[in-house]
């Protein structure tokens, strides 16, 4: 008897272990936001769950570490694979813009540490601007330079950034990781339909002026230098624009229309078929 009892208590334990997992899973499930037209569309995911998408921005949870597939107003499903990470569906093909955000301390002398560290000038496209950190401004008055850069962007399938030595693919200079730090901007385009989350702050959330982080004080980390934290940020690549156009502190903004006008020129017709 005491046997009998046992075995139903084990199977008791386990059904109930069985259903907290189920729910606890549902609640770890990737935060999914979808980014739409503004318009009000009809999301059908895995033939089974709808939203009617209100604005840009909406958000639904789906399981993690599963293939899913989205249908938007009746159209052809759309497949799409997710971790147990956030991410975007991009369901409007918006190209989006992953930038750098530096923070520094209120040390007065440069940390000799960070003198290995590669912060080198970086650029993006977006439509018929160029944007660049304003202290490379300067650069791109030099026509030669400004060619090169766009060289350097036409090549590129993420934008023009820099990561770090240790960070770096060589193998692939232009096919790197999304997810390695980096410094600069990377683009992301239009044709990706989902976007795993790789950045500290999201679509809408307000950067801080200040952020608190943990150091050491001692003779490799003294009070009187100045300590750089990099946090990273993604925004569509119109609103970035706007953003940068509007910091010209930080930012430097360059019509580009007449270069590309003069390269159409340059580049041989396409041979017909």
């Amino acid at each position: 008897m005491q046997q009998k009892l046992l075995k139903k208590t084990i199977l008791n334990s386990l059904i109930i272990i069985f259903f907290i997992s189920l729910v606890s899973c549902r609640r770890d499930n990737p935060k999914i936001t979808i980014v739409g037209n503004g318009k009000s569309d009809t999301l059908i995911f895995n033939s089974e769950d709808t939203l009617i998408t209100h604005g840009v921005l909406d958000t639904i949870r789906l399981s993690s570490y599963s293939n899913h597939e989205v249908t938007i107003n009746g159209s052809k499903p759309l497949k799409f694979r997710v971790s147990d990470k956030d991410g975007i569906l991009n369901t409007s093909k918006n190209e989006f813009i992953l930038f750098n955000v530096e923070f520094q301390s209120d040390g007065t002398e440069a940390n000799p540490m960070e003198a290995l560290e590669i912060h080198a000038d970086s650029y993006v496209k977006i439509d018929s601007f160029l944007i660049c950190k304003k202290i490379f401004e300067k650069e791109l008055q030099d026509t030669n330079k400004l060619n090169l850069v766009l060289d350097s962007i036409a090549v590129s399938k993420n934008g023009n950034y820099k990561t770090s030595y240790h960070d770096r693919d060589y193998s692939s200079y232009y096919d790197e990781d999304l997810t390695a730090s980096f410094y600069g901007f990377k683009k992301i385009g239009a044709s990706n339909i989902f976007i795993e989350k790789t950045w500290d702050y999201d679509l809408n959330e307000e950067i801080p002026e200040e952020i608190s982080v943990q150091t050491n004080n001692n003779n490799y980390n003294p009070k009187n230098y100045i300590q750089k934290t990099d946090k990273t940020a993604i925004v569509m690549a119109k609103s970035f624009l706007r953003y940068a156009t509007i910091n010209i502190s930080e930012y430097a903004v360059i019509n580009i229309n007449e270069q590309l006008r003069k390269r159409a020129k340059k580049s041989p017709p396409l041979a017909k078929r």
